[in-house]
């Protein structure tokens, strides 16, 4: 509704964040040399269909693009969101808390401390 009123573009972001895939890994296995093409294939593909079902929430009325990039998700969103010129970040909080957003880190509070635009962070839904 807000891009409606505004007549803004949305643009949406996935990042393929290839190290968080690559944590799952035992020490021991090097899959970055052997098999990390393909991974990143299918995360970027994987992204893509994601892209593609939030692009059809969007009305046809209100511009919209998906951009599937990948890197650190915070440095990622960052950098696209500059390339892009957008005058708003909105991105979705887990809610970990402070303790766990500190040791895994947090995209939102890298966000809101980064970023050269305003930064919405919008809280998920308690799952019931």
């Amino acid at each position: 509704e807000l891009a409606g009123l505004c007549d803004a573009e949305i643009n949406f972001i996935h990042v393929a964040n290839l190290n968080g895939v690559m944590g799952s890994y035992p020490a021991f296995v090097s899959p970055r040399s052997t098999f990390s093409g393909s991974i990143l294939e299918d995360v970027v593909e994987i992204g893509r269909k994601i892209l593609d079902q939030a692009l059809d929430m969007v009305p046809q009325s209100i511009k919209a693009k998906g951009h599937c990039v990948n890197g650190n998700p915070a440095s990622a969103i960052l950098q696209e969101a500059e390339a892009l010129k957008v005058d708003l970040i909105i991105v979705g909080s887990r809610g970990l808390g402070v303790l766990k957003g500190t040791l895994v880190g947090s995209v939102s509070r890298s966000l809101l401390g980064n970023a050269n635009c305003p930064v919405l962070v919008v809280k998920a839904e308690e799952q019931k």
